[in-house]
């Protein structure tokens, strides 16, 4: 059977589902976007319950805000690296330093943006380390 890979557009960012006998999850999206996440599931006609794996890639608010709720419709188990776990327990969500000047000037407009969100803490089943 061939692998499908299904881009669903969260709002700031897209995950993609990887369909095959099942199907597997990267990323979370931005915090508050599950009923983007069911749009673009049922326009890809996959069952949340499909859904066996959430990879989280990293822990930015982006990749990690509606994880949870996304497992709460699928039942689908989690994984996060090892290194990204204190992004779960954060306050609010921290921002990369920035490099170059424009890199500098996104980062404070992110600051601005992410300043009140918070994204609860939840539960990975994988913690995954280096190898």
């Amino acid at each position: 059977m061939d692998t499908q890979i299904v881009p669903i557009h969260m709002m700031f960012d897209t995950v993609y589902a990887l369909k095959a006998e099942g199907a597997i999850l990267i990323d979370g999206g931005d915090p508050g976007k599950l009923t983007n996440f069911q749009r673009g599931l049922e326009a890809a006609a996959i069952k949340p319950e499909e859904i066996k794996l959430i990879v989280l890639t990293h822990g930015h608010w982006d990749h990690i805000g509606s994880a949870e709720d996304i497992r709460t419709i699928t039942g689908a188990k989690m994984l996060l690296h090892q290194k990204d776990m204190h992004f779960l327990d954060e306050a609010h969500p921290s921002q990369p330093p920035g490099f170059t000047l424009w890199g500098k000037v996104l980062i404070e407009m992110l600051k601005l943006i992410t300043s009140n969100m918070h994204i609860a803490s939840f539960p990975v089943d994988i913690i995954a380390g280096d190898d």
